[in-house]
């Protein structure tokens, strides 16, 4: 097959101008938007250089990111455990103390909650807590209180109300119970004196002698007289029974005797002859005086046993001394007195 070359095309073809014209400038447009393209693509390689040149200086930080979220859209730290928290553990009845709840969270932080609370006591009796955390003590006693926040409860809290202080009471005054009278000397001759002792016990158990705001009494006024100091003095032979009185209170009965004031004997001469009897030995006579001596100290002393005992010496040495008869009786009488009266251990 015989192939047509455009020079032979052209040289078969007739010559047309107006076609020819038409060519060129079809091949002029074509060559002018290749240099077009080529231009706009050597301007964006030196705009892309330029930019990557200065990345270092773009504040990117300005730029906002698909996943960046404002701050107020940020979770807050989950609670994980609440405790009471309180300043004391002991308090005093009718005492108030402020409790709070103090939160922990996950990430670490603590803070106090004082707000919101439930507060609940395990005995009221002893302690109240409000809703604002004010515990209030009643008495004495121990209770535990707790704190529950968002459906967390917190660790028990025991709080102590301790007992009142005890009220120092002033020292009582020992009462006076009980007086008791005694003399040097509880048998007497007229015109003789003697001092009467008051001792008086008191509730609790101590004993101290008195010497004023003593009231005396006396039986019989006429045998004695007793000065407010309690010296005795004796008017007239008789028995009498003598009681002291102060704060209330009255004194055993005190018998004291009163006998006859004895003649002295006269003074014999020494040629006179003597009264003693000369069938008895002068000694058994001064054996009876000591005896009635001795008896007559015992008697006033209040030993009535003792004086009885020698008296009945007395009598075994003389039987038919009247004098030593009329002493057993005296004495006998004088002990019989006392016993009424109630003083214990008497043996007459």
């Amino acid at each position: 097959m015989q192939r047509t070359t455009p020079a032979a095309l052209l040289a078969s073809e007739p010559f047309d101008e107006s076609k020819s014209r038409e060519r060129i400038l079809d091949r002029k447009f074509a060559v002018n938007w290749k240099t077009a393209a080529a231009g706009a693509v050597g301007i964006a390689l030196i705009v892309g250089s330029l930019l990557w040149l200065r990345r270092d200086e773009t504040d990117f930080s300005q730029i906002p990111m698909a996943n960046q979220l404002p701050p107020e859209s940020v979770a807050a730290p989950r609670l994980v455990g609440v405790g009471v928290n309180a300043e004391r553990t002991e308090i005093n009845p009718r005492e108030v103390l402020n409790l709070s709840l103090k939160a922990q969270y996950v990430d670490g932080t603590q803070n106090e909650i004082k707000e919101g609370v439930e507060w609940a006591s395990s005995d009221p009796g002893v302690a109240t807590v409000d809703a604002d955390g004010r515990v209030t003590a009643h008495q004495a006693g121990r209770t535990r209180i707790s704190g529950q926040y968002n459906g967390l409860v917190s660790p028990e809290w025991t709080l102590v109300v301790k007992a009142p202080e005890p009220v120092a009471q002033p020292p009582v005054a020992a009462k006076l119970v009980a007086l008791a009278v005694s003399a040097d000397k509880r048998e007497l001759r007229i015109k003789e004196k003697t001092s009467l002792r008051v001792k008086a016990k008191y509730s609790d158990g101590s004993e101290k002698g008195l010497s004023n705001g003593i009231a005396w009494q006396s039986s019989d006024m006429t045998i004695p007289s007793i000065s407010p100091r309690g010296e005795l003095e004796a008017f007239r032979a008789g028995t009498v029974q003598v009681v002291a009185r102060t704060g209330g209170i009255n004194s055993a009965p005190l018998n004291v005797v009163v006998k006859e004031r004895t003649l002295q004997p006269p003074v014999q001469n020494a040629d006179a002859p003597s009264n003693i009897s000369p069938s008895k030995p002068a000694g058994e006579n001064m054996k009876i005086a000591s005896y009635l001596n001795r008896a007559k100290d015992y008697r006033v002393q209040g030993n009535y046993g003792a004086a009885l005992a020698e008296l009945e010496k007395a009598r075994a040495t003389e039987p038919s001394n009247q004098e030593i008869r009329k002493e057993i009786e005296q004495t006998k009488r004088a002990c019989s007195a006392e016993k009424r009266l109630g003083r214990p251990g008497l043996e007459c």
